[in-house]
């Protein structure tokens, strides 16, 4: 799977702090709008009325295997009220298989970390280990810091700091050196990226349902509504083992469950799905 993003215009520091704020707000109601008061967004900027309508007319831009060009408005409009605004997001943006990239994507600081970022999910096992010239190349630094200690300095850790405090990853380097004594020259940088809710056993966020039901069956097809919901490919669809039922038999209404308990996750990079089956 090879997915790149790119914007119709790179967005403004102020409209990615807009953006993490957004993202925020997404988080706490799961709901598809998000609210803020006018003091949070007269914060970012005073003219918030044309800072809205500029951050309104981009588009985000993925393409997927060199093909399966698809365009985004992350916002289908705003109301703006008396105390506050609300903005109705894009559903297919902010909710569909391709949300995970888009947020993770757009909340960086600037374009050099979101292509190594983008380079590292296109990379096999999130790794990649690569030379200080293309290294160089790749971040727009050809020709500057000599020093590789300036380089650490003021690309890569302003890279790791970004990613890790901004997204839903960590990113981790370790310097390759040409010799094994300390002062070797460093000749390349081997980078892991991993994620901040991994489920142990795989790449997957960890899939967490909250429930009202008390009864298994309820809670069975809650279970197969989450999955389609996050459009995760199920095969074995009517599957459903005793040990599972018994364990959902046993919860109480509100109990949470972690889907990933009951799943097997099987990856199928060819048609860019993740494949489910209940154990």
């Amino acid at each position: 799977m090879n997915i790149k993003i790119e914007c119709m215009r790179s967005y403004t520091k102020r409209e990615i702090v807009l953006i993490r704020l957004l993202m925020s707000k997404l988080e706490e109601n799961k709901e598809a709008k998000a609210i803020i008061t006018k003091k949070e967004i007269m914060r970012i900027h005073e003219d918030y009325e044309r800072f809205l309508a500029k951050f309104m007319n981009n588009l985000v831009i993925i393409t997927q295997n060199d093909e399966n060009l698809r365009y985004y408005q992350l916002i289908e409009y705003i109301q703006i009220e008396k105390e506050q605004i609300t903005f109705y997001m894009n559903m297919t943006a902010f909710f569909s298989k391709n949300a995970f990239y888009i947020k993770n994507y757009l909340v960086l600081n600037n374009r050099i970390t979101q292509d190594l970022l983008l380079h590292l999910l296109n990379s096999k096992e999130y790794k990649d280990i690569i030379k200080i010239d293309k290294l160089k190349e790749m971040t727009k630094c050809e020709g500057l810091y000599p020093r590789f200690y300036d380089f650490e300095k003021y690309v890569l850790q302003s890279i790791t700091q970004d990613i890790n405090k901004h997204s839903g990853f960590v990113l981790e380097y370790h310097k390759v050196k040409n010799e094994v004594y300390e002062n070797a020259k460093v000749v390349a940088i081997d980078f892991r990226l991993g994620s901040k809710n991994l489920h142990k056993d795989n790449r997957l966020p960890k899939l967490v349902l909250k429930t009202k039901y008390s009864s298994a069956y309820n809670l069975q097809n809650e279970i197969y509504h989450f999955i389609d919901q996050h459009e995760i490919r199920m095969f074995n669809e009517y599957f459903f083992s005793p040990t599972l039922f018994m364990k959902l038999k046993r919860l109480k209404p509100g109990d949470i469950i972690d889907v990933n308990e009951f799943l097997k996750i099987i990856y199928s990079f060819d048609d860019e799905q993740v494949q489910v089956e209940f154990y």
